[in-house]
């Protein structure tokens, strides 16, 4: 059955993960449950919203069961969280990978990571993430918090280097994660690049940053002489 799945997504807000290492069945329902109701709401106006439902389970492959149940928690997680909130999806594949398969705390982390370079990364080819903004994602947070101490205890488990550099390398051997940070501040990430394409943008955009600095201080340079120049024939 799951086959029918691999190219369909949960969407949700990113605020949902939180929790998932203590409860990860719990995040799961609140997920499918939200995901089953943000796909009721594209169909067409006109149908009920019992239509509405059966046709989003449809679309899912699933039984219809526990309908109005499904229903009404989603709908309560959607109205409670904000409309601008950072959305991610979740394939189906893994989605019940992770429901019916037992998992490691390391193979939790990893979803988690997977899912919120995701969040960050939306539609964009590459972008540039911190450390931190990465462990606030995963702990379900729109933002970047100021010290990990701010985490949760289970996140926070994974924010030495060991472990993150353990995250990162795990996404890129088996998540199809591509990440550069040679002299940079922070690392960039992408799914969509080759990692020869995405070292080429990064260097260029340091090239350029480069450039416009040197541009900038060359300028200041000419006011100041230019100030120093203008005091001498003042005088």
């Amino acid at each position: 059955m799951e086959d029918n799945y691999k190219e369909k997504y949960f969407n949700f807000p990113i605020q949902l993960v939180e929790g998932f290492m203590e409860d990860s069945k719990l995040v799961l329902n609140n997920i499918s449950d939200y995901g089953i109701y943000l796909m009721s709401l594209n169909y067409e106006f006109g149908e009920e919203e019992e239509e509405r439902m059966a046709s989003a389970f449809k679309f899912f492959n699933l039984e219809k069961k526990n309908v109005w149940k499904t229903h009404e928690r989603g709908k309560n997680l959607y109205d409670s969280l904000e409309m601008k909130s950072p959305m991610v999806g979740i394939k189906m594949e893994i989605f019940w990978d992770y429901y019916k398969n037992p998992k490691t705390d390391f193979q939790k982390a990893t979803l988690l990571a997977h899912l919120a370079i995701r969040s960050i990364l939306k539609d964009k080819s590459y972008c540039k993430i911190t450390n931190l903004y990465l462990w606030s994602r995963m702990d379900g947070k729109t933002h970047a918090v100021d010290d990990k101490w701010e985490l949760s205890p289970s996140i926070r488990k994974f924010t030495n280097h060991y472990q993150t550099r353990k995250l990162k390398n795990e996404l890129k051997d088996n998540w199809f994660l591509i990440e550069y940070s040679r002299r940079t501040r922070g690392w960039f990430v992408s799914y969509k690049m080759s990692l020869t394409d995405l070292i080429f943008y990064v260097e260029k955009r340091k090239k350029k940053n480069r450039d416009e600095k040197r541009k900038q201080d060359e300028k200041e340079a000419y006011d100041q002489a230019m100030r120093r120049l203008k005091n001498d024939y003042d005088f």
